[in-house]
């Protein structure tokens, strides 16, 4: 499972995936139809992969590949963990 905590995602081990951050402010109504697994951004033009059509294998072979990757994550997916709270 991955978890989202502090705006950071991890893996099983506690590595840093990703940090998550937007400076455009995307929001669903910005991405059009892409590929079977990503919208492309009406603001940047970059692909915005859906990760509830990707396994979590494929989430963190993305993210190794690309950490930068822009992803679109439904909070009720249950591949990720949200923790709310703060450190």
């Amino acid at each position: 499972m991955l978890r989202i905590r502090n705006n950071q995602i991890t893996d099983d081990k506690g590595r840093v995936l990703k940090t998550l951050s937007c400076p455009f402010k995307v929001s669903d109504s910005d991405l059009r139809a892409g590929t079977d697994l990503s919208f492309e951004c009406k603001k940047c033009s970059r692909p915005v992969y859906d990760t509830d059509r990707m396994h979590e294998i494929e989430i963190v072979d993305l993210l190794n590949a690309d950490p930068n990757a822009c992803l679109k994550i439904n909070r009720l997916n249950p591949i990720f963990s949200i923790d709310h709270s703060q450190e």
